[in-house]
């Protein structure tokens, strides 16, 4: 239980490394707020997307999405936490570029294999980050999560 409370209290401060790191990182220029960092050498950047708008009262959104984003979000941390090492390693700009390329990547498919779009799970981390009932709705599904997975 002591893991599982310890999890829970992290998520706050893993959910803004998350959104520091992987918003900023891979999916900021993906969605048309910037530069895009990872796919202008791997294909166009696609056109920007509109942003699906996010229900303002956060309890309307799905037990089904919820655990989507938890997953992705699970997902996403061990991808970050397994490239972090390599990315910092980067002795110069372009095998950094590169090595963002190859993380974004990864992460949009960790994103879409969890059953979201990139845009939803930007949306969902930031009500994550902006509603402290959301961000414990998502706490507590992560506990469940684990729960399951010992």
């Amino acid at each position: 239980m002591h893991h599982l409370d310890r999890l829970a209290h992290s998520f706050q401060a893993g959910v803004r490394a998350i959104g520091l790191l992987a918003v900023a990182l891979c999916l900021v220029g993906w969605l048309g707020l910037g530069p895009s960092i990872a796919l202008a050498a791997v294909e166009p950047s696609p056109p920007p997307l509109e942003a699906a708008p996010v229900s303002p009262d956060a309890s309307a959104v799905p037990a089904e999405k919820v655990t989507q984003f938890v997953r992705a979000y699970l997902q996403v941390l061990a991808l970050l936490d397994r490239r972090e090492g390599e990315l910092r390693q980067a002795e110069t700009e372009p095998e950094a570029t590169r090595l963002e390329q190859e993380i974004e990547l990864e992460a949009f498919g960790a994103i879409e294999q969890a059953g979201l779009k990139p845009q939803e799970y930007v949306q969902l981390l930031s009500l994550a980050n902006n509603d402290p009932d959301f961000g414990e709705r998502i706490a507590a599904r992560l506990q469940e999560l684990e729960a399951e997975a010992q």
